[in-house]
């Protein structure tokens, strides 16, 4: 998907009635199959497992030692990806209630990418993860049993709710009025084209953006201004009435109208991410128009 939605960046915002309830650490597989909680059938879901979550992955640095001298060289070091065990109890009133258990467990645990949502102390962080390894079930008693799971996350981050904000092109209206009378009173008004968006988390954090038109021809920029890096539309590029383009910048990708390729039309390609804290983001353009608008959307990211 090239711009954020329920299906590729999970929110518990985004399941209508969704909720966690009890106490302790808790993983939403599906909005009503939670481990930690009793489900819809009667079945409760211990969670005593949850390895690979809370630290971080190793990353891909390669070292190599100096032929002539103390030390080594370096590759650029990135995260690998996450594994996560998860592990717990399962307690149903027979052994039908326990066979059906592993049936759903079996089918929540998929081989294509799925989000969980993990409840932490006071704050929900969530992955897309797919299976890794078995799902091993066994048996304690007609009414216990044990499971385990190994998951992957191919993206090894874990990311808060959406994060908007918006802001329109510069401008400065009004102010003094010839002859001048006193008192004198100042009635202009200007904006800057600048909007801050913070990341709360410690690593860099996804960027979607998405500008609505209507914009005259003559190329627009949007910069993130502590990193001096821009991305540049071509001038021939023209915004219409409810015409608009979406950038996704981990995917590299442009979209008019969230469906044609519009790549082609950017001619500075200062892709960028959000650092850790806030990040402040100007929006320009050759002409101006005063209902064009940019739209930043950001996942809050930690390593």
């Amino acid at each position: 998907m090239p711009y954020p939605s329920p299906i590729t960046y999970p929110s518990p915002s985004l399941y209508p009635g969704f909720s966690f309830g009890g106490e302790g650490r808790q993983v939403a597989l599906t909005p009503d199959f939670i481990l930690g909680q009793t489900d819809a059938f009667g079945v409760r879901w211990s969670l005593t497992t949850l390895d690979g979550y809370d630290g971080s992955p190793s990353p891909t640095l390669n070292l190599t030692q100096r032929a002539r001298g103390h030390g080594a060289t370096g590759s650029e070091s990135f995260l690998t990806a996450r594994i996560l065990t998860m592990g717990g109890l399962i307690h149903g009133a027979d052994t039908a209630a326990i066979e059906a258990a592993f049936d759903r467990l079996n089918a929540a645990i998929k081989l294509e990418p799925f989000e969980i949502l993990v409840l932490e102390s006071g704050r929900i962080r969530n992955a897309m993860v797919q299976r890794q390894g078995e799902v091993i079930p066994t048996w304690h008693s007609d009414k216990l049993a044990a499971y385990s799971v190994l998951v992957s996350a191919k993206d090894p981050r874990k990311f808060g709710d959406l994060v908007t904000a918006t802001t329109r092109l510069p401008f400065s209206e009004g102010g003094l009025t010839f002859p001048v009378t006193f008192p004198i009173t100042f009635t202009g008004v200007s904006g800057t084209g600048k909007v801050t968006i913070n990341n709360p988390g410690n690593t860099q954090a996804p960027v979607w953006l998405r500008i609505d038109g209507p914009i005259p021809a003559g190329g627009w920029t949007v910069t993130h201004i502590g990193k001096k890096q821009s991305l540049t539309f071509a001038t021939a590029l023209e915004l219409g009435t409810g015409e608009f383009v979406t950038v996704d910048m981990d995917r590299r990708e442009v979209l008019a109208q969230g469906q044609a390729p519009r790549s082609g039309y950017v001619t500075s390609r200062g892709w960028f991410s959000l650092d850790p804290g806030d990040n402040e983001i100007a929006f320009s353009a050759q002409n101006y128009s005063s209902t064009a608008s940019l739209s930043l959307t950001t996942k809050p990211a930690w390593s």
